[in-house]
């Protein structure tokens, strides 16, 4: 890393923590279900798309950022996004609860894609709790991240 940049850690609130257990519970029930009622063939070819779809979500949901300067790195084990700050607008009281998920994922391990957010419009989510969004202008739009305004204070331009 260089010199002069602020790393964090992107936690989980507690509600996608639950959504993450409830949806890692009820696929393991599903499961068990199905190799108790039709054999363990059937269970295992229901598992193989729904290990796909859980471990894509795994991949792609920001872990870490990186902030140096007006560059903001959100970094997950597949990908890293690479924002360029143009103006960070505030914290938003809206929470992603009530936001039209337009492309993406939303609740389990964090929320990432396009949304349409009321009083906002369609937006880029990149966070890993629904609440206290920081908004953010970059030249490809807004976008809302999971990390606190005080976190990014050197990066307004």
């Amino acid at each position: 890393m260089p010199a002069g940049c602020l790393v964090l850690t992107l936690r989980m609130d507690r509600t996608t923590a639950a959504t993450t257990a409830l949806t890692l519970a009820g696929v393991a029930t599903a499961l068990g279900l199905a190799a108790y009622e039709t054999g363990p063939c059937t269970a295992l070819a229901a598992a193989i798309p729904i290990a796909t779809v859980l471990i894509a979500a795994f991949m792609i949901v920001p872990r870490y950022a990186v902030v140096q300067g007006d560059e903001l790195l959100l970094v997950a084990p597949a990908r890293t996004v690479e924002l360029k700050i143009q103006r960070v607008l505030g914290t938003t009281d809206l929470t992603l609860r009530h936001a039209h998920r337009l492309h993406g994922i939303g609740g389990f391990l964090g929320y990432v894609g396009t949304y349409k957010v009321k009083g906002i419009g369609k937006c880029k989510v990149y966070s890993r709790r629904r609440k206290r969004l920081t908004v953010l202008e970059t030249p490809e739009g807004t976008v809302l991240v999971g990390i606190d305004p005080e976190a990014l204070g050197g990066a307004t331009a």
